[in-house]
């Protein structure tokens, strides 16, 4: 007998809602942050440092190879703030 899963009985609509919204199995927010360091170290250094996007591009590919959204959960995590001032 199969082995009954939740997209089973999913609507087209909630397997929309519950599908991971990755890009090359990383998140979203990481691959454009990779995107646009490349661009900006060609624009400024050389046209060379196209490779640099490339290692950072495995770098996070391996990195997130269990979890998909581990760096989006890191950047979140680095960009809330510790301190709340009232």
């Amino acid at each position: 007998m199969d082995k009954v899963k939740v997209y089973d009985y999913a609507s087209p609509i909630h397997k929309s809602l519950i599908q991971d919204d990755v890009t090359m199995g990383i998140g979203v927010i990481p691959v454009v942050l990779i995107v646009i360091v490349t661009i900006v170290l060609m624009r400024l250094v050389s046209i060379w440092c196209m490779f640099a996007g490339v290692v950072l591009f495995v770098i996070a590919k391996v990195s997130t190879r269990k979890d998909p959204h581990l760096l989006e959960f890191l950047f979140e995590r680095l960009l809330t703030s510790d301190i709340y001032r009232s």
